[in-house]
């Protein structure tokens, strides 16, 4: 009999503080340390108005989070999205990205907005977004794709 993974962990929005230190450790750690960017640039001044979920172990150490903001009273837009490489390919994204997307449409939005890192273009397809346009570079070597989808 095939163990479903996923019900070992829990999908949460983070609240308290030892949780934001986690959530925004480990962006920090798989979006921003390998490319020797320091502990801080993985917060920006949208975190207070977004929408943050956190799937977590029975220790609590989170092995994928996300956010979504408002851009507008119709665009929401995925930031930050990262899955530990240990849990990559086995629903964890699927998961908190589907969440998230529900969270957005019960605050009005019709559309989804990102800008998906070039590895990650396939995995965003296959949550039917749709590449719309040629990105920015990041740290000079990292293209992103403009991608959305409707709600």
């Amino acid at each position: 009999m095939k163990k479903n993974l996923l019900e070992n962990y829990t999908l949460i929005e983070p609240i308290t503080a030892e949780e934001f230190e986690e959530y925004f450790y480990k962006r920090w750690l798989i979006l921003r340390k390998p490319w020797n960017q320091p502990a801080g640039s993985e917060v920006d001044m949208h975190e207070v108005n977004s929408i943050h979920g956190m799937i977590v172990d029975k220790q609590q150490n989170a092995v994928a989070i996300c956010r979504i903001q408002m851009n507008d009273s119709y665009t929401a837009q995925v930031r930050y999205m990262a899955v530990d490489e240990h849990y990559r390919s086995k629903g964890f994204g699927k998961k908190i990205l589907s969440y998230l997307e529900h969270r957005a449409k019960q605050r009005g939005a019709k559309r989804v907005y990102l800008d998906a890192r070039e590895n990650a273009v396939e995995f965003y397809k296959s949550c039917d977004y749709r590449v719309i346009k040629t990105s920015y570079l990041l740290f000079g070597e990292i293209q992103h794709f403009g991608m959305e989808k409707y709600l």
